[in-house]
């Protein structure tokens, strides 16, 4: 299997999926005071009590909407997740080929630069609805408020790692650069972040502390 070739990069797009809240609040015993000095003591009554605070636990999840398919030669990587975030402004009838994005990217056999993926992102006639800029998260914090806030806006980005780092999968010493796509959280059990390949055309859950590590190594850039 052709290995894509590398560019660094997160980028950004429109429109919000549902959000699932499961709320829980713990509970406390309180005991009721008795009904008459001669009378028997009641059962203690339980009743729901809202904790003084950080006591109510909120799991959510929210993903966003992506037209996806696999990338049509070794290093389109970058045009093919560039497809996908065109997703977010334009029907699937309307949304352009990879080799037209590739072609306003700039893309050679060796790839994309940063530039002239922002550039040929920019030069596909969205310009007037969302310019694509870069932004760099600084630590794993930085990273998971930016995923969090962006994909509340109906943003999906666009993140370079290593092809033998990536945040999913077997770890190897393969350093090709890669573009994936971050479509989504979860708070359920943990900070998660949803990823989409375009080298198979696959969806992946992966930690924040394993997506940072990837995005850190592959030069952590992102466009929003």
């Amino acid at each position: 299997m052709a290995k894509p070739p590398g560019m660094r990069a997160f980028v950004g797009a429109l429109a919000l999926a549902p959000t699932v809240l499961l709320v829980s609040i713990p509970t406390a015993a309180h005991a009721a005071a008795p009904a008459a000095p001669t009378a028997p003591m009641r059962a203690p009554v339980t009743a729901p009590v809202a904790p003084a605070s950080g006591g109510i636990s909120i799991q959510t999840t929210k993903t966003l909407s992506i037209v996806t398919q696999t990338q049509s030669t070794g290093y389109y990587c970058a045009p093919a997740a560039g497809r996908v975030l065109l997703s977010r402004f334009l029907s699937k009838s309307k949304l352009p080929s990879q080799k037209y994005i590739a072609g306003k990217m700039s893309t050679k056999t060796s790839g994309t630069t940063r530039s002239n993926n922002i550039k040929g992102l920019n030069n596909t006639g969205i310009r007037n609805k969302h310019e694509f800029i870069n932004t760099h998260p600084s630590n794993a914090g930085n990273l998971w408020t930016f995923v969090i806030n962006s994909t509340k806006k109906g943003w999906v980005m666009a993140g370079g790692v290593q092809y033998g780092h990536r945040p999913y999968g077997r770890t190897t010493s393969d350093k090709t650069g890669h573009i994936i796509v971050a479509y989504g959280y979860s708070t359920t059990g943990g900070k998660y972040i949803y990823w989409w390949d375009p080298i198979d055309n696959s969806r992946h859950k992966a930690s924040l502390s394993k997506s940072w590590s990837s995005i850190s190594r592959g030069g952590k850039f992102l466009i929003g």
